[in-house]
């Protein structure tokens, strides 16, 4: 159990640096009216921040391999190589709390059209290569392996899309 929570060590930082980040910008915003959802909003929109720089370092490289387990990117031409600018556009509407209702979701089916690609791949697929695929979730540069945790992620930014969504009504 250790060792394959060691694999997935640079997502723990990440996780870690943007909770701290969410945090921070959460204490310094809050107000009496502000609700807890902004917590999750400013912790959503630093990672998403992180993760689309990861993967602005090589944009061809991640959608290569991307499109080894994401079926949208299978199927739309030119979705794996606009995902970082999605993601990018998410983190800077939650992180300014502009355009929340659309980018919340476009953030939930996201996460659900991943979460989807992934469990396809690793457990319908058949494929005796799912388990060396890499997950592009960081970048073509950071190693991590696709698996539960890429799918944790993914729900991850379900559960935050739908806490965000449901905060504006």
């Amino acid at each position: 159990m250790i060792e394959y929570l060691k694999k997935y060590r640079p997502l723990w930082i990440l996780i870690a640096l943007s909770l701290g980040l969410g945090l921070v910008n959460y204490l310094l915003v809050r107000t009496p009216s502000a609700p807890v959802s902004w917590l999750a909003m400013f912790f959503m929109g630093y990672f998403l921040v992180a993760l689309s720089f990861l993967k602005f370092l090589d944009v061809g490289a991640f959608a290569s391999q991307f499109k080894q387990y994401d079926l949208l990117s299978q199927k739309i031409p030119g979705y794996a190589q606009a995902y970082p600018f999605l993601e990018l556009f998410i983190a800077l509407c939650f992180l300014s709390r502009q355009w929340l209702l659309a980018s919340g979701v476009l953030a939930g089916a996201m996460g659900i059209a991943g979460a989807v690609s992934i469990y396809q791949r690793l457990f319908l697929s058949g494929s005796a290569q799912s388990s060396q695929v890499a997950c592009g979730c960081a970048g073509a540069h950071v190693k991590l392996p696709l698996g539960v945790m890429s799918i944790v992620e993914n729900l991850m930014m379900v559960v935050m899309s739908v806490l965000i969504i449901f905060s504006l009504v």
